[in-house]
């Protein structure tokens, strides 16, 4: 079959967000003009198509600093919550400025969901106050539903450490999905 004219092509439909089809079949593909997204019905929920990236989950940003952690100890406001979905890569990435009142080091830990937690890394500070800024990524893979990732820092061995923000330097937290493992 020859197709000589633009208009007989197939085409997804075309829709907005607030008027997506009420009942979609499996496979079906639409573009929502107001959010300008490619989607497709998996038989239960609109996805962006399966093998490719679908970009930022969530963010957060922080514009306060947080002081004298001593203990393990959840960084107020670092914290993402997003629908993870199964088989898929994510990225966390971050920038902090973390800093000690003494030579010291600082370990900061990623937990994804409520069981998974580990160290991502560990700066060490040679000098007192030297605020210095760290940006950071790991990837990840977690089970599908709500997945909540958040930082958390703890001094290495004797001094507090802190994490320093204000209105001109923001730390934040984001999480982007990379697309299928």
């Amino acid at each position: 079959m020859t197709i000589s004219n633009n208009a007989s092509a197939l085409r997804p439909g075309v829709c907005t967000s607030s008027t997506r089809p009420t009942t979609p079949y499996e496979g079906q593909v639409i573009y929502e003009t107001d959010t300008d997204k490619l989607l497709a019905w998996n038989g239960s929920s609109w996805n962006p198509p399966w093998n490719t990236a679908w970009g930022l989950m969530g963010n957060a940003n922080v514009t306060s600093s947080q002081l004298g952690i001593s203990t393990i100890t959840d960084m107020t406001g670092m914290t993402v919550t997003f629908t993870a979905v199964a088989n898929r890569q994510y990225m966390m990435m971050c920038t902090l400025a973390p800093y000690g009142t003494a030579s010291e080091f600082a370990d900061i830990t990623l937990s994804v969901g409520a069981t998974s937690s580990a160290r991502v890394f560990r700066k060490y500070f040679p000098l007192t106050n030297v605020v210095d800024t760290v940006t950071y990524q790991h990837q990840f893979t977690t089970s599908a539903g709500s997945c909540t990732v958040k930082l958390r820092m703890t001094k290495g061995s004797t001094n507090n450490v802190s994490n320093y923000a204000d209105g001109s330097f923001i730390s934040n937290i984001c999480v982007h999905d990379m697309g299928p493992v």
